[in-house]
Formats: C-alpha cells, structure tokens, sequence
C-alpha cells in the first residue's frame, strides 16, 4: 500500500503534487508562494447512507487534493482513507450556517465545520484548489516534440512573457511502472537547481494529464547542434564535457544518480556557441545514499557501464562512464563500443572495455583527450574517476590549451548513427 508523499489513485488520477518537496519554491502550481493552497482541520462528513449521521473527520487540503483521516495523522506517514482532486469541483454554501458542498465530477461531498465562522475559509482555499489550472498562467503554443506518453510544446508565461517548454503527460498512456518514473523524474526535477541541469518551473495536475513547465532551451538537443557545426575543436568539446561533467557532480553532491545519461538528454540553451548544455530527463534517475549500491538495469546500452550490464551492483561511477561514452562520440563522432551486426559484441566489449582509438579518427586529437578518456572508461569502479576528479584532469581543468583547429571528423551523421544503432540492439 502506498504511503504518503507517494502515488495515490483515485478515478484515474495521480497525485504527482505529493512529490513536491515542501522547501521548493515554484512559480504558479498549487505549491507555489502565489498558488499555495494548504488547509487543514476537523470536518463533519455527512454519512454515505444516513445523511443525518455525521462522522468526525480530519480533512487536509494540499495543493489540489483532499485527504480524509479518521483521525488528525500522528506521523507524515499515516494514509489518508481516501483523497480526491478537487480541480473543477464547485464549492457553495450549504442550507445550514456551517455546511459546506463540494461538487465534484461524479459525486457530492456534504461536509461541515465544528464554528459556522471557519466555513468561508475552506471554501475559501476550496475554490482556489478548484482553479489550479495549467492554462490560467501560461499560453500554449506549438508542439516541440513528441513521446510515447505525451507532446512537449511551446508556452508563455502570460504574466511576464517568458518563453516555457511545457512536458504533458497524459495518465492513459501510462502504466504502473511509468507513474512510478514519472514521480521520480517530478520528484528530482523539483529538487535540482544548477547553470547545467534543466530548471523546472511549475508542476500542475488535471484530471487527465500532468505538466511539468521547464526553462525554454532553444538550441535543442546537443547532438542536432553538433550535427549543425558538422566538426568541433578539442576547446569547443572540453567546455561542453565540463559543463555536462558539472552537472553530474551537482547530481551526485544531491545524491542523485541519473543512470541514464546519452544523447537525447542533454539540451542547449542556445544554437550558437557557447551552446550551455544542460542535462535533463530523469524518470531513469534514483537517489543514493553515499557509498549506496544499486542493482537495477537501466539506461540506454551504448551508454551502459559494464556493471550495469553484468546485472551487477553499482553506484554514481556509472555516470561517469556514461561521460567517458558522450566524450569519445562528440570527439571522435563514434561509439567506442559497436558492431553492425552483433549486440551481444557490444556488450562483451563493454564489459573489458575493449575499445580503441583508429589513427582514421584520432589523429588529430590529443593524448591527453584520450587519457581523460581511458580513465572514464574503466571497467573498475573504485578505479574509475570521479566527477570532482575529472573536473581537476588537465583536459577539463580551466585555462589548460587545447586546440581550436576543427577535427577532421564528420559529425553530421552522428544522430542517424546512433539512431542505426539503437535499432540494431533492440533487434
């Protein structure tokens, strides 16, 4: 049975707010400073078969949900009996001087306050609960891409005028396994705030769909950038390496885990560099207690770490490895583990991590590049660096010089080739 702060149905509906931290301030949505929505008290409940009857209860209404408790929670841990999600509900006033009327979609609730002048102020807090609608502080716009579970479009802050990426998930296509992502994904993205990870703004609930509003990062994904420039000199990819490298830190100084760092998760504020990248999506991402070891396979296998493909317990190294994959891509414009036909070769060489580095693609770029690599690409994970300590490596450290001649690397196909071969292993 789900506990409080976790995923909680009632008609189909989730209830993500849960997850919000209490400490974390959002713009708009029923946590923010401007929509807060937060009550609490004894409540007379009318009885489901003798309306007379009246039971004392103890409601709490938190962001859009009402929760019901026999008795005032001694713990954050006690479970309500039931909970609803009042948006677009209507609240009146009842024929009696301290009766409230909740009307919801499917069903009245007849409650009552123990002083008729507490009445006003639930339905107060009520009917704001009612109209924490993600369309009553931002204007849609066009769709910017589209998943399994929803579309990410456009939107403008009708107050200010800025420019929001809106994520909209709709609870039809989602499974049980996907709320449980799609809470840890709201649950991290409402804790984090770093130059190199994707802000988050607002998280709102309807009855069909929920909505997490982001930062707009109008360059796109990195590797479309890359595609664009079609070569990149060994500065231009150390400063992306260390802003994506910083933002793992920050990740792990969080206690936060992403285990799913590639490609299509790391997106630019803008097209023209610098790019600022900034790592996002993290329905894959789990918290970690320093030195805690995790068993889960997740993670795109390209990008895997070799524990993670042995079905091995592992840590945050895993990330790193991830780093160690991304910094060989951008610089070489291949993958260091891959074969056309073969996924189980794929996955033999990066468990040994049998990779090397062809004259064809690394002439031009420089010992200390492939070292940084050779050091993010080790199989042991004690021995493999750590986010701080590829901070400090003379590759990524500030003021070391690199080259800015172009590499003579054709990076224009680089998202077809990682396209081909994501399709080949699913095969």
């Amino acid at each position: 049975m789900a506990g409080r702060g976790t995923v909680v149905q009632e008609n189909n509906c989730l209830d993500v707010m849960a997850s919000i931290p209490k400490g974390r301030t959002v713009r708009h949505g029923p946590h923010s400073t401007v929509g807060q929505v937060k009550h609490e008290g004894f409540l007379l409940k009318a009885g489901s078969s003798f309306k007379a009857m009246k039971h004392k209860r103890w409601m709490e209404l938190d962001g859009t949900r009402l929760r019901n408790y026999l008795t005032k929670p001694a713990s954050p841990s006690d479970l309500p009996t039931w909970e609803v999600s009042l948006l677009n509900c209507t609240v009146d006033k009842g024929s009696g001087k301290k009766e409230i009327v909740i009307t919801l979609k499917d069903k009245k609730l007849n409650l009552f306050t123990e002083k008729e002048s507490e009445r006003d102020e639930w339905i107060d807090a009520i009917s704001r609960a009612s109209n924490m609608y993600v369309e009553h502080f931002y204007n849609l716009g066009d769709v910017l891409g589209k998943g399994a579970f929803g579309v990410v479009r456009a939107a403008t802050n009708k107050n200010t005028g800025e420019r929001v990426a809106i994520k909209t998930f709709k609870k039809k296509n989602l499974n049980e396994d996907d709320y449980t992502y799609l809470k840890r994904e709201i649950d991290i993205v409402t804790k984090v705030d770093h130059p190199n990870v994707v802000n988050t703004y607002d998280v709102f609930e309807s009855q069909d769909s929920i909505f997490i509003v982001m930062e707009y990062l109008g360059g796109g994904m990195l590797y479309d950038v890359l595609v664009k420039e079609g070569s990149v000199t060994e500065d231009r990819a150390a400063m992306v390496m260390r802003e994506i490298v910083s933002g793992v830190v920050y990740l792990h100084e969080k206690g936060i885990v992403h285990r799913d760092l590639k490609p299509e998760n790391m997106l630019c504020k803008q097209k023209l560099f610098p790019w600022t990248v900034k790592l996002c999506d993290f329905g894959l991402a789990n918290f970690a207690d320093t030195g805690h070891m995790m068993e889960t396979q997740v993670g795109t296998p390209y990008f895997a770490a070799p524990e993670i493909i042995k079905g091995e317990q592992y840590n945050s190294s895993v990330d790193m490895w991830s780093c160690g994959v991304i910094m060989y891509n951008i610089l070489s414009g291949k993958l260091p583990f891959d074969d056309e036909k073969s996924a189980e070769v794929v996955f033999r060489k990066i468990k040994t991590a049998d990779f090397a580095f062809p004259d064809e693609q690394w002439a031009d770029i420089s010992d200390i590049a492939k070292d940084l690599i050779k050091k993010l690409l080790t199989v042991d994970q004690d021995a493999r660096l750590t986010g701080p300590q590829a901070l400090e490596h003379p590759w990524l450290r500030p003021g070391t010089h690199r080259s800015t001649q172009m590499i003579r690397n054709d990076l224009s196909r680089l998202t077809m080739s990682l396209r081909t071969t994501r399709t080949s292993v699913q095969h």
